[in-house]
């Protein structure tokens, strides 16, 4: 078979190094007998691509709509264009709530008219971009007080962000998670252990972490779960454990960068997409 990777656009994955999965994935591929081609995602704005098989970290509204073009035209597209618009922030809060998958207590915003504000979860709490995907240092704020949220409010508003999320702050452990959907690949850890920060920071407001004891294998079928109903098979997200063991997802998003676990994930994804690939798949 040949293959397509699309690669994702810088602006879309400040903080990571998503280039190193997507080889992986593509030397696994081509060890099963496949030709696999790399492609920034911007190349698709100007000309077409043959394979229709693709795997792709794509996010820019004109990549999703030539990936929606094709598969309409029977490509297959891995995570779906679909799923990928799921994964912003606002439309995925609402499909974990109406799915009684654990979220904090959270309200979609829109700010575009600078609204009066409704009631909000208690102070503290986070004050998170939900038009799209995260794409800078500021889209997600600690919110101590009223001052600091009319600040950011304000900020939104100066970058023409239409639509923000407010969300109560919990106290707990914070867990990093990554997972494939329908395989046995689901890989967590305590990103405060080993400093593993993101440039932000902000992982540090929870502190270190007291390794609260929780449920690895509930809080894996409540992500498979999501993952089909979001569809987005390739997935990863972030969660604070409570000092009870009750879990809140925080972040759920369309093929993150595996960046402690990219050798493992690489196979199950590639094994993913042999799987819903091949003609007796």
């Amino acid at each position: 078979m040949t293959i397509a990777g699309i690669l994702r656009l810088a602006a879309f994955s400040p903080q990571s190094n998503d280039l190193r999965i997507m080889q992986l994935t593509a030397e696994r591929l081509e060890a099963a007998g496949n030709k696999v081609t790399l492609y920034p995602e911007d190349t698709l704005w100007e000309k077409d691509i043959d394979e229709r098989i693709i795997f792709s970290m794509a996010r820019h509204d004109s990549t999703l709509l030539k990936l929606h073009h094709y598969e309409s035209h029977g490509a297959i597209v891995i995570n779906p264009v679909a799923g990928i618009r799921h994964c912003r922030r606002a439309e995925i809060t609402r499909l974990m709530a109406k799915n009684h998958i654990p979220v904090p207590q959270s309200i979609v915003l829109d700010i575009s008219a600078g609204s009066i504000l409704p009631s909000l979860p208690p102070f503290p709490c986070w004050l998170k971009r939900a038009d799209s995907w995260t794409q800078e240092k500021n889209d997600v704020c600690f919110i101590p007080d009223s001052d600091e949220l009319h600040r950011c409010l304000s900020d939104f508003q100066q970058r023409n962000i239409r639509t923000a999320i407010v969300c109560r702050h919990i106290e707990g452990d914070i867990v990093k998670f990554y997972g494939v959907a329908d395989t046995h690949f689901f890989h967590w850890y305590h990103p405060t252990l080993n400093n593993g920060l993101s440039l932000s920071g902000l992982e540090a407001i929870n502190g270190r972490a007291h390794l609260y004891d929780f449920s690895v294998t509930d809080l894996a079928a409540d992500m498979n779960r999501l993952a089909h109903l979001a569809q987005v098979p390739v997935y990863g997200g972030d969660c604070i454990v409570s000092p009870d063991g009750n879990y809140h997802i925080i972040d759920f998003n369309d093929w993150p960068s595996f960046s402690t676990c990219a050798e493992e994930a690489a196979d199950a994804i590639a094994r993913y997409i042999l799987k819903h690939t091949e003609p007796d798949g």
